[in-house]
C-alpha cells in the first residue's frame, strides 16, 4: 500500500514493482531513470489508543516522567518511528526527549507529547498540564539508602506521623522508565520504617530513584540512588 510516498509491506516476501518515466540526459546520450534510491523503515505495531500518565502536580525540584501507555505496552522512542515532547513553558517546567519533566519555578505548564507509529502514520497529539508548587517543607525524609544489584533498602522516618502514604522505587536508563516498585507505609510521629524493593532487569548504569508521595502529593523531594 502506498501512502505520502511510503510503500507499507507486511512480514514474509513481498514483491515490489517500481515504474519511473526515461528522460534523455545529456551525458553521451545516456538514459537516466526517476528513481535515486529506496529508504527501507522499519514497520513498528500502529497504536490503539495511546495515552499519558504525569503527575498533575509536582514542587520545585521535582522530576517525575511522562510515560506514554497503549493499552498495556510502555511507548518509547525505540517502539515507535517519532516520539517527542515539549513544554509550552519552559520557565516553570522543562521535559526532555524522553519525557522527564523537571519543576522549574511555581505555576503552570503544559507537556505535549506527539507520536508516529510509523513514517506514513498519523501524528498523534497528547497534552497534560502540570502546575509547579514552591518550595515545601518535607514531611518525611529518606535515609540509610543502599543499593545492592537492584536491591534497593531504605528508611523513611516522619516527625509527624504518616498514615498511610506511597514509596516508590523506579529505575531509567537514559530517562526511559525500566522498572518501578510500590510499598504502601505508616510511619508513626517521630518513627521510621524501612522499605526493600527489588528492581526487575536492574543493571549498574540505570539511574535510581526514590519518591515518597501521600496521594499526589509528594512528602520528599527525588532521591537518587547512587
Amino acid at each position: 500500500m502506498v501512502r505520502n510516498g511510503a510503500v507499507k509491506i507486511n512480514k514474509g516476501l513481498n514483491v515490489i514493482t517500481f515504474y519511473a518515466e526515461e528522460r534523455d540526459a545529456s551525458y553521451n546520450g545516456g538514459i537516466y531513470y526517476g528513481i535515486d534510491y529506496i529508504d527501507f523503515t522499519k514497520a513498528y505495531d500502529e497504536l490503539t489508543a495511546p495515552q499519558m500518565y504525569l503527575n498533575q502536580e509536582m514542587n520545585v525540584g521535582d522530576t517525575i516522567s511522562a510515560i506514554i501507555m497503549d493499552g498495556s505496552k510502555i511507548v518509547t522512542p525505540d517502539t515507535v518511528y517519532q516520539l517527542t515532547f515539549k513544554s509550552d513553558n519552559e520557565e516553570v517546567a522543562s521535559v526532555d526527549g524522553s519525557g522527564l519533566v523537571k519543576g522549574v519555578s511555581a505555576g503552570t505548564a503544559t507537556i505535549t507529547a506527539a507520536i508516529r507509529a510509523n513514517r506514513a502514520s498519523e501524528e498523534i497529539v497528547l497534552k497534560q498540564t502540570v502546575t509547579v508548587n514552591g518550595d515545601t517543607t518535607e514531611l518525611a525524609s529518606v535515609k540509610n539508602v543502599k543499593n545492592d544489584n537492584g536491591k534497593i533498602s531504605f528508611d523513611v522516618t516522619s516527625s509527624f506521623g504518616i498514615d498511610t502514604a506511597q514509596a516508590y522505587v523506579a529505575s531509567y536508563d537514559n530517562g526511559v522508565l525500566v522498572s518501578v516498585k510500590l510499598q504502601e507505609i505508616s510511619v508513626g510521629a517521630n518513627g521510621s520504617v524501612t522499605v526493600e524493593k527489588t528492581l526487575d532487569n536492574y543493571n549498574s548504569s540505570q539511574n535510581v530513584k526514590i519518591f515518597v508521595w501521600l496521594d499526589q502529593y509528594p512528602l520528599t523531594g527525588c532521591v537518587e540512588v547512587q
